[in-house]
């Protein structure tokens, strides 16, 4: 009978230890699930604002609201490669030259090819990133149609908030430096800010 008490003893002290085992090995798995972006795949689309630039001039475009979309891959837990598009249209924009009031339509178009450095995103993280591109801006007057484009820079940076498993809540803040290559007139330059927040969608 003792034996029979001890061999019970032995094997309850041997599944207590093994499942403590179990249960640490469960919080280690979930603490790193919780805190690493693994290699994904994320989808995005946001809308904001964005500055003009001399706008009284030929060149230039007035500020207004602006939409992008995104679509990155994770290289490695935190460094992302990507393409983004964003788009803003103005219509009957009045603007001043020469002490002579007109009407002004203009659009503006980027493709970009991004690189960015995030932190793990549970529950929020931020990132930095560069970007290269084209750059359209089109401008439609009395008689008067211009479309320019430009060798685009971008620098970026953003705060994403974890809302669930697959979603995120992202904001961004950039600055686009436009270009023509091979000038050194000021109307073949152009620049702006632009700040934007939307969902993103992770696919791991």
């Amino acid at each position: 009978m003792k034996i029979i008490i001890l061999v019970v003893i032995i094997l309850i002290n041997v599944i207590a230890v093994n499942s403590q085992t179990v249960v640490n090995l469960l919080k280690n798995n979930s603490i790193t699930e919780r805190t690493s972006n693994k290699t994904s795949f994320l989808i995005s689309v946001k809308a904001g604002y964005h500055t003009a630039y001399d706008k009284e001039n030929d060149a230039g475009f007035n500020s207004g609201l602006i939409f992008s979309g995104n679509a990155d891959i994770g290289l490695t837990e935190n460094i992302y490669t990507g393409i983004s598009y964003e788009f803003w249209n103005h219509s009957g924009e009045i603007v001043n030259i020469d002490n002579v009031k007109y009407s002004r339509n203009s659009t503006g178009s980027n493709i970009s090819f991004n690189i960015a450095w995030k932190t793990n995103f549970d529950p929020a993280g931020i990132y930095f990133g560069f970007g290269i591109g084209s750059y359209t801006v089109k401008s439609e007057w009395v008689n008067n149609n211009s479309s320019r484009s430009y060798l685009n820079f971008k620098f970026l940076a953003g705060l994403d908030i974890k809302l669930s498993k697959m979603f995120l809540l992202s904001t961004d803040i950039a600055y686009n430096a436009m270009t023509k290559l091979n000038t050194t007139e000021e109307s073949d330059k152009a620049s702006m800010f632009s700040f934007k927040i939307g969902p993103t969608l992770i696919l791991y």
